[in-house]
């Protein structure tokens, strides 16, 4: 095989396999308003456990959309745009001079999504953390409070199905981590299923001591494969069996309303190319010279489909 046929062979085999691969769209976000940027930061909801507002730990929870707040030491920019969540991971009131409210608390926000069936999903978000545990001088016990930080999969009943992403700020500690980005596939294991996305901040007993926590750029990405194309031929007879030339086809997309046309070949044979499957069709022939009963034929098209044929009478 000479050079030139070699090359026209892997044009002709690449070509054939190009139209045999199914096709994949760019990513499709689930999540809403996953960079904080809508007032409100609807349709994210937020929840408190065991503790209460000792008048400054949640004033930038409550306001969670204003622009990143000032902190203990760190960036005060957001990671994109022109907001981000803001939290003072810090629990519990002050009952007396030395003396704290000391129950398991936190604070939550989480968005419920659903995902679409049959389909891989991938999580990114971008937080920023600092927690300085060592602040206040002994004998203040406050200082000795370790800090968690996790996000979890629950579903809508609050039960938790995975923990992808663990932080833990140990007693004493002072951890400072700038704007980090993380991404972490999840797979097709919630196809067909609405889950809750949640970020939880915890303090196991007590007020932990100064720290703040930023999130942005919050997404969920599934990616959502396209069906192969496909194609659909027959062939336009006479009662005998004989190709009727220059007949009229139109194939329509009963769910997007596309029309192609086609003409017969000079023996009856005709074909439609580049049909999307998964999709109800409505195929029509027609001609001057012939009639046909019937003359539509109607059907889902899962792959290639062939021998598609009508049989026309003459005209008198």
């Amino acid at each position: 095989m000479n050079n030139s046929k070699k090359v026209l062979f892997c044009l002709l085999f690449a070509a054939i396999i190009s139209l045999n691969l199914p096709k994949q769209v760019h990513a499709v976000e689930l999540l809403t308003n996953g960079g904080f940027e809508t007032p409100g930061f609807a349709p994210w909801v937020s929840a408190y456990s065991g503790c209460t507002d000792n008048g400054t730990s949640y004033g930038a929870a409550n306001n969670a959309l204003n622009p990143f707040s000032p902190g203990f030491g760190g960036s005060t920019s957001p990671f994109a745009g022109s907001k981000a969540l803001f939290h003072g991971w810090a629990c519990g009131p002050q009952l007396a001079t030395g003396v704290y409210y000391s129950p398991i608390g936190g604070y939550t926000i989480y968005q419920d999504v659903t995902v679409p069936a049959a389909n891989s999903i991938t999580l990114k978000f971008s937080e920023r953390l600092f927690s300085q545990l060592n602040f206040y001088a002994a004998p203040d016990w406050r200082s000795a409070r370790p800090q968690d930080y996790r996000v979890e999969i629950r579903n809508t009943s609050n039960v938790v199905l995975a923990t992808p992403f663990t932080v833990n700020a140990p007693a004493n500690a002072t951890t400072n981590i700038p704007w980090t980005s993380h991404t972490i596939p999840l797979g097709a294991t919630y196809a067909g299923q609405t889950i809750r996305l949640a970020f939880v901040w915890t303090i196991p007993t007590g007020l932990a001591g100064p720290g703040n926590v930023g999130l942005d750029a919050v997404s969920i990405e599934a990616f959502v494969p396209t069906a192969a194309d496909a194609s659909v031929g027959g062939r336009i007879t006479t009662g005998f069996g004989r190709g009727i030339s220059r007949a009229r086809l139109t194939i329509t997309d009963s769910q997007s309303g596309e029309i192609k046309y086609a003409l017969t070949n000079p023996f009856g044979y005709y074909r439609f190319a580049e049909l999307e499957t998964g999709h109800f069709y409505i195929l029509n022939v027609s001609s001057k010279q012939y009639i046909f009963q019937p003359d539509t034929q109607s059907f889902q098209l899962n792959e290639n489909l062939d021998g598609v044929n009508f049989t026309g009478i003459q005209r008198e």
